[in-house]
């Protein structure tokens, strides 16, 4: 795989206008604003970022509000759709008090989970976190874990989060388990129709701490996620796991040291059942490495690495699977026994191949990974990019179709439409295509202050230059009804 020779910010700046114009955008732009500043000469970016996208081009994020003299207020939790801007509500009664809503995922149906901090009254304590479900404008308190008698006061550190939310409405995430007043840590649960649930964890030590929490579920509503082993009360570390029918189990691990430690980490999970993540490698209770893993049906699948002289894998992590059993992640990559970095991979049929890297750095070192994948193979995620000395300057959005290798974001989109800004990382990808991103002022690229919430939209159903179709599936934007039973139209 041909890489490109480290160039200086200059050249590289030319090489990307010189490729764009070339050749027809393969994207519009669509700036997602934010509230103050952005999408202005003298500030084109404010300081916005995106965390979820779902089919029906809505988008979650946070976006720091401006006052009129320019000072950051608190960062606002919104939603985008068609255009605007909806700020999310918060928890509590504190009616001028609107800090750290976190809008993390959103379904079809356009209702959003995430955390909110509870704020009462500037004379109440805080109540810490709570995780919510908002839905056509009202926010609903998932509240936390407690059973028998609760606590006298619920600390700061009390937190529930939603991180995944079903076409069906039902979340996962973790909550502070409270049992008769006692913390006793954290619990992976499952709430639907007004319920939270305890999905239990692998033991506890002696007083009944434990820790688990979910990652994703599934339309048929199995879980996945981690849970800290405990044997004989002793922690042994978190494992891979999964909840079906009220149960908790165990994936199989690789191995253990000499004690029966080791650590693995169930992240997502297809319709089928096919589970995605990673787990430590242990060969005669030494630690080789960390490989990306699946399971299926109670197998362990190792997905090696491209070290090829390690013979397994130094290190590895499954972050997307779709219902098509393509499978994308981040793994090791090097020549011969030699770790040179990091690139994302996509993996089918028992097949794993590279994506590749932008450019090389110092020393023959590149980085990439991928972020997220859709039902038709799209993959996305960033890429290190390097100066004249081979230096790292930060990283690059980048898309890969059908397996092929990364191509960058900024060269597919018309440079008029991302004035004065880089696209630097890529967030989610819908399954009409549509690719949320991180774009920065490419004049202050290390201020925090300067991001914005890009959403990078294909342009028909045409095809790039290697005849691939970009972009997938169509549906309703109007028809929430629809989305929330999941229908679809779509050119396979």
């Amino acid at each position: 795989m041909d890489r490109a020779t480290p160039l200086a910010a200059l050249a590289l700046a030319a090489v990307m206008a010189t490729t764009a114009l070339a050749a027809e955008p393969e994207y519009d732009v669509i700036n997602l604003g934010s509230f103050g500043y952005g999408n202005t000469p003298e500030y084109p970016s404010g300081r916005t970022v995106p965390y979820a996208l779902n089919n029906r081009r809505q988008v979650t994020l946070t976006s720091v509000d401006y006052a009129t003299e320019g000072i950051a207020r608190d960062p606002r939790p919104a939603l985008w759709s068609r255009g605007t801007l909806t700020q999310l509500p918060y928890l509590g009664s504190y009616p001028l008090y609107i800090c750290c809503t976190v809008p993390r995922a959103i379904n079809d149906a356009g209702q959003i989970t995430g955390e909110s901090l509870v704020v009462m009254y500037p004379w109440e304590p805080l109540r810490g976190t709570h995780a919510f479900v908002w839905q056509d404008g009202r926010m609903t308190d998932l509240g936390l874990l407690v059973e028998g008698r609760p606590p006298a006061r619920y600390t700061n550190e009390s937190q529930s989060r939603g991180v995944a939310i079903s076409g069906s409405g039902q979340v996962v995430g973790m909550s502070s388990y409270y049992r008769d007043g006692t913390d006793l840590g954290l619990r992976a649960f499952s709430w639907q129709g007004g319920r939270m649930t305890n999905l239990g964890t692998l033991g506890t030590d002696a007083r009944g701490y434990g820790m688990s929490w979910a990652r994703a579920l599934n339309e048929s509503g199995t879980v996945v996620g981690t849970a800290f082993d405990y044997v004989g009360g002793v922690n042994r570390g978190p494992r891979a796991v999964f909840w079906a029918g009220g149960s908790i189990h165990r994936l199989p691990d690789l191995g253990t040291d000499a004690e029966g430690n080791s650590q693995s980490e169930a992240t997502v999970i297809n319709r089928h059942g096919l589970i995605g993540g990673s787990a430590q490698w242990y060969v005669d209770h030494q630690l080789r490495g960390t490989c990306a893993m699946l399971w299926s049906g109670g197998r362990a699948i190792i997905i090696d690495d491209f070290v090829p002289g390690i013979g397994g894998c130094d290190y590895g992590v499954v972050t997307a699977i779709n219902d098509r059993g393509q499978v994308a992640g981040t793994t090791a990559w090097g020549v011969g026994s030699e770790f040179l970095g990091v690139h994302g991979f996509r993996w089918e049929d028992g097949r794993a191949t590279d994506l590749g890297a932008l450019q090389t750095g110092a020393g023959g070192f590149s980085y990439s990974a991928v972020t997220a994948m859709n039902e038709r193979g799209v993959a996305v995620g960033e890429s290190e990019v390097y100066d004249q000395d081979g230096q790292p300057v930060g990283e690059h959005a980048v898309v890969s179709i059908d397996g092929e290798p990364f191509v960058d974001l900024n060269t597919l989109v018309d440079p008029a439409d991302v004035a004065r800004l880089v696209i630097r990382t890529a967030v989610a990808v819908n399954d009409r295509g549509d690719i949320l991103v991180v774009a920065r002022s490419n004049e202050s690229n290390d201020s925090p202050m300067l991001t914005q919430a890009l959403l990078l939209v294909p342009r028909g159903w045409h095809h790039h230059h290697r005849h691939h179709r970009w972009h997938g599936c169509g549906r309703d934007d109007d028809d929430a009804a629809s989305a929330k039973r999941g229908g679809w139209h779509c050119d396979r």
